[in-house]
């Protein structure tokens, strides 16, 4: 198979020299944690995908989660994205929009080129996803966060939606009933809602190389604070008046977010069981030899057992 990373840097295409070229392909050089790519090949392995439409499926989500990424830190000012400068820090912000733009445009000229026209159809809807989450994530930034529904509906929008893709676009090329794709779909937005849970939790932890609370700061109430105001009500108000605030003095002790933490990870269990059940059925769907069903199984339960212990 392609070595996606390495390729996402191939940029040219119909015109050679341009800055937004060299711009990305120095951009593009930092690899992440390439989830997605990884979720699409144990996907690809069951449904039996050819690596060529493996490769179009990892590198079209590879190139919208990259572009979102640039566009997300020029809306949250943000200085760092993987211990690097961000792009709009290295350029601007309008060089940098532009730029998360082209990549999206790039996505489209090569589904187009490779006649899949169906998964670019569903790949559309999922940006209309994501721009609807940062949409309502902003609003609960202005308005503070009232349910644990208001955030699980931005979990499944601003990160399932394309985790949902990834794996239903596999499915769909392999021309699987429709109840199969959508299991695939709801596969990868319970996993964007336990990855979203994670990350929550890691934004108060003191090893995991973030910034602490920065999602406080940023005025966002996540899943973690949600917890911690629930079983201690008696720090509703004073943590609503950190919102948006540098947090120089916490009032919670290592007790009470522990217990918060601890609740939060008690949920992102239940949601990964649900997905090992989900993958399950999605498995034993399939025709194909009882060693290809369990490889399959076995090999995607290791990958949800390794979010689990996500540390950074």
């Amino acid at each position: 198979m392609h070595n996606t990373q390495q390729t996402l840097s191939d940029l040219h295409g119909r015109s050679y020299g341009y800055k937004v070229h060299d711009i990305l392909n120095n951009h593009l050089s930092t690899p992440g944690k390439m989830i997605r790519p990884k979720l699409i090949q144990l996907f690809a392995q069951l449904f039996h995908i050819e690596q060529e439409k493996q490769y179009l499926i990892s590198r079209s989500a590879e190139l919208i989660h990259t572009a979102s990424l640039i566009h997300d830190d020029v809306v949250d000012e943000a200085d760092l994205r993987r211990g690097e400068r961000t792009l709009h820090k290295k350029t601007s912000n309008s060089l940098a929009v532009l730029a998360g733009d082209f990549l999206l445009a790039r996505v489209i000229s090569e589904l187009v080129a490779a006649g899949e026209f169906d998964i670019l159809k569903t790949i559309s809807e999922a940006l209309e996803d994501i721009v609807e989450g940062e949409f309502l994530q902003d609003q609960l930034k202005k308005n503070g966060t009232n349910s644990k529904d208001e955030l699980i509906e931005v979990s499944k929008k601003k990160t399932g939606a394309l985790l949902a893709w990834c794996c239903s676009s596999v499915a769909r090329i392999s021309k699987a009933p429709e109840e199969i794709v959508q299991k695939c779909h709801l596969f990868g937005e319970k996993i964007g809602v336990a990855f979203q849970m994670i990350d929550d939790n890691l934004d108060f932890s003191e090893t995991s190389g973030k910034d602490q609370n920065k999602d406080l700061k940023d005025g966002l109430i996540n899943f973690t604070t949600l917890n911690l105001l629930k079983n201690y009500p008696e720090l509703f108000y004073i943590v609503h008046q950190m919102r948006g605030t540098t947090c120089e003095s916490i009032p919670w002790s290592e007790t009470q977010i522990k217990t918060a933490q601890d609740e939060t990870k008690n949920e992102v269990d239940i949601i990964l069981h649900e997905t090992k059940k989900l993958f399950s059925e999605i498995a034993e769907s399939q025709t194909t030899s009882n060693e290809n069903i369990i490889n399959s199984t076995l090999q995607v339960f290791a990958f949800i057992d390794q979010m689990k212990e996500r540390s950074k």
